[in-house]
């Protein structure tokens, strides 16, 4: 079981928060920095042999391959790998974006997780949000295959191909850009990640 954080620079809170996840769910850990360029808003995508331009709310207006997005999509891959020490059975992929659809949801795609799976995280999650301080905004989760989820996990992240079971994490930005929302969260997450226990 592997925590991957591919745009710890470009997704606002999300090294913090893999962190986090990774020390209470007791897992490994490729947590990635840099790739970025703020001013030009360009990326290469870490997490499959691409690069792009973002715009502000989190859309993509460019997207090319390069052999330099090869290169550093192979290093996650082998990284990743070396971090589950044997088959990844379990791949999280942690990250965070300013659309405006998804103010107020953390968006959970998935691969080889069953409806049943998919629902105890979901139930784990929700039934969390209680513990929650009451000036942290509540947040829905949505999970697929239970729900619909707009981000693919087997078109975003390349990782998808090595997984026996993963998925790709979708938290909004307003959330975690603030330190103390961002941390209960995390907290949160890691422990619906442990009820589920699709591991």
């Amino acid at each position: 079981m592997v925590i991957g954080v591919p745009h710890g620079t470009p997704d606002v809170g999300t090294l913090e928060v893999g962190r986090i996840v990774r020390e209470r769910i007791g897992a490994s850990g490729v947590i990635v920095t840099g790739f970025w360029n703020a001013q030009t808003r360009e990326r290469i995508n870490v997490n499959r042999p691409t690069e792009e331009v973002i715009g502000q709310h989190s859309e993509v207006l460019k997207q090319w391959a390069s052999p330099r997005a090869v290169h550093v999509n192979a290093r996650y891959h082998a990284l990743v790998e070396q971090a589950a020490q044997g088959p990844l059975r379990c791949f999280y992929e942690i990250h965070s974006n300013h659309d405006p659809r998804y103010v107020s949801s953390v968006e959970v795609s998935t691969l080889g997780v069953s409806r049943d799976e998919a629902l105890r995280l979901k139930n784990a999650f929700t039934a969390s949000l209680g513990k929650l301080d009451p000036e942290i905004p509540r947040l829905d989760m949505h999970v697929a295959p239970l729900d619909r989820v707009t981000y693919s996990y087997e078109h975003a992240s390349s990782l998808a191909r090595i997984s026996s079971k993963g998925c790709l994490i979708e938290s909004p930005g307003r959330v975690f850009e603030r330190s103390p929302w961002r941390r209960a969260y995390a907290r949160l997450l890691a422990e619906a990640i442990i009820v589920a226990a699709w591991y």
